[in-house]
Formats: structure tokens, sequence, C-alpha cells
């Protein structure tokens, strides 16, 4: 081939020239980089990833699950603790509730006062003038039939006695016995509750004729008083009952 041929077409073709060696040279790299490359990830990397994260995700829930348990016991404690109170409480307030009922605590409220005292008459027959003690048991048993709470029994000179489920009232000869304390007349009975029931039952004529029939008769000194504001001491005898059974 003729040189100056040769470069009269390289001369003349020169741009399209260098076009086709820039695209020839970029396949060469291009092919070049491609091969160089590193291979696709493998499928076990993430699995191993998911094995990690659900490892510690059970981790996790295993703690919550322990923490919730102890929530759970602490709330049962407490809940037990609350019951062991209800229940303490409720038996303090039985115990109180059995302390009044026995005259084991003060009492205080509106009610009566019966004073039952020797008629002034010495020629009349003695066993008739006298108070007895039978008088001061069929008074206290209509008063609490008339819904007392409490009653009291007070000589002239002696303490009050507080009539509580073991009292006993007899007569000793002259003296008449509550409770082992030795009274004499004039005697003060006081109970507290409705003053309206106790005065009724105190007037019923009926229940209480023997006393009634003395009045009459031969002067025996029978009076009743409401009270607005009394207070009965706390029931001090002895409250044991050998011979008592539970139903």
């Amino acid at each position: 081939m003729n040189l100056a041929k040769v470069k009269n077409f390289f001369l003349k073709n020169y741009p399209q020239i260098l076009a086709t060696l820039a695209v020839a040279a970029g396949i060469i790299i291009s092919v070049n980089y491609n091969r160089r490359l590193p291979r696709l990830i493998t499928p076990t990397i993430p699995y191993s990833e998911l094995d990690s994260l659900e490892l510690r995700l059970d981790q996790e829930h295993d703690q919550l699950k322990e923490q919730i348990a102890s929530i759970n016991e602490s709330i049962d404690a407490r809940e037990q603790l609350v019951k062991e109170k209800t229940v303490s409480e409720a038996l303090v307030e039985e115990v109180e509730s059995l302390k009044d009922r026995v005259g084991l605590t003060q009492a205080k409220g509106k009610g009566i006062t019966v004073t039952l005292d020797d008629a002034d008459n010495r020629n009349a027959d003695a066993a008739q003038a006298l108070s007895h003690a039978t008088d001061m048991r069929d008074l206290v048993d209509r008063l609490w039939a008339a819904g007392a709470s409490a009653i009291s029994i007070q000589g002239e000179g002696s303490k009050e006695e507080r009539i509580g489920p073991t009292t006993s009232i007899e007569c000793l000869v002259s003296v008449v016995s509550v409770g082992g304390t030795k009274m004499v007349p004039p005697f003060k009975i006081r109970a507290i509750g409705n003053p309206t029931a106790l005065v009724a039952a105190t007037q019923d004529r009926e229940a209480l004729k023997n006393i009634y029939d003395r009045v009459d008769k031969v002067g025996l000194k029978f009076n009743v008083e409401t009270n607005a504001n009394l207070t009965i001491e706390k029931f001090t005898g002895n409250i044991t009952a050998d011979y008592a059974k539970i139903k």
C-alpha cells in the first residue's frame, strides 16, 4: 500500500478513528472490571444474621416473661396482704362487737334509771315491804327484752356493777349480792337503750305483777325516769362459763 495514501486516509478520517478507538477502549476496560468483581454474597450470611436476631429476641422475650412473673408474684403477695388485712380488720370488728355484747367496753347513750327501795311502812309484812333480788332480776329481764344494750345496778354507798352474761343477783340475808358486790337499798338500775321502749317495759303491770302489787298494797318504792346521757362502765366480773355449750 502507498504510504502517502494511508497518511491521507488517517488525516481525512481522524475524528471517526478516535471515536472508534475510544469505544473499543471502553469495552475493554468494562470487561476487565467485570472480571475483577467479587462473587455474589452467599445466602447463608443473612440466614446467620436472622438466627442471631431470633436468638436475641428469644432472650429478650424470656427476660420479659421473668419480669412479668416477678410482677405477678408481687401482685399476688399484695393481694394476700390485703386479704389478710381485711380478714384481720373483720376479726377485730367481730371481737369489738362481741366485747360490746358481753359488756367489756364502756357504754354511753340515752336510757332510763329505775329506783327500787323498801317501803316506809315498817308495820307491813316485812317480806312484802322489802325490795328483793327477784325484783331486780325481773326488771333486768324486762329491760334486756326491751332492747337494752347495757344495764347496771348500784346500791346505796356501793360501787356500780355492770350486768354481764354471768352476773348473779342473789339475796344474802339482809343484803343483795350483785356479781359478788353486796348492796343495800335504794337500788339504782340503769339501762341504756331506747327510752320509750325501756319505760314501756317497766310499766308492764302484768309482767311485773309482783312489784306493782306490793307498790299498791304496802308502798314499795318504784320510780322510773329517763336520761339523755348515761354512762355505764365495762363489766369487770368473771365471764368464764363452766357449763355453757355452743350450738
